[in-house]
């Protein structure tokens, strides 16, 4: 839009229409900065920003807030992903209207390559979920830590280390 900031163009399934994501940050709002690991090295192929009702999330989401496809469309040899978000550079992503009200989950979704597309696949994409938010009462701001979606080995060792841990 020529203002000097960096807009990626996306298409709201919720909506059916086309947007800009600002990276501003405006009144009534959905903020959500987003992180990987320091020592991510992956090959991200999309990265997707929904909200869910519950989680996990067995179905399509609530609403799909943005979907980036890590491909090259300046030119400059870097993916649109790579370069906006990477393990030096967190992305912060500005959403006006999120198209709906009540309480939902931000959930984030890097997959990768050799990964899922609709869902993540354990022990191969990333993922992030925050606690319930109230959208539709002002500004919601949110962090996002991507991780490695568990395998079920890594799950059930993690709930085994838990129940260990309360006895």
């Amino acid at each position: 839009d020529g203002d000097g900031d960096l807009d990626w163009i996306g298409t709201s399934v919720s909506l059916g229409q086309g947007f800009i994501v600002e990276q501003v940050q405006p009144e009534s709002s959905l903020v959500a900065t987003l992180s990987v690991p320091d020592d991510f090295d992956g090959q991200i192929t999309t990265l997707m920003l929904t909200l869910a009702s519950n989680l996990p999330v067995t179905g399509p989401p609530d609403a799909v807030l943005a979907t980036i496809e890590n491909v090259d469309n300046d030119g400059d040899g870097i993916g649109d992903v790579d370069r906006i978000l990477n393990a030096d550079r967190d992305l912060t992503l500005s959403i006006e209207n999120v198209g709906l009200t009540g309480d939902f989950h931000v959930v984030a979704v890097m997959f990768m390559e050799g990964g899922g597309v609709f869902a993540p696949v354990p022990g191969i994409d990333y993922m992030a979920s925050s606690e319930r938010l109230t959208f539709g009462e002002g500004q919601v701001g949110v962090t996002l830590d991507l991780e490695l979606v568990p395998t079920v080995a890594a799950s059930q060792e993690r709930r085994s280390q838990g129940l260990k841990s309360r006895r």
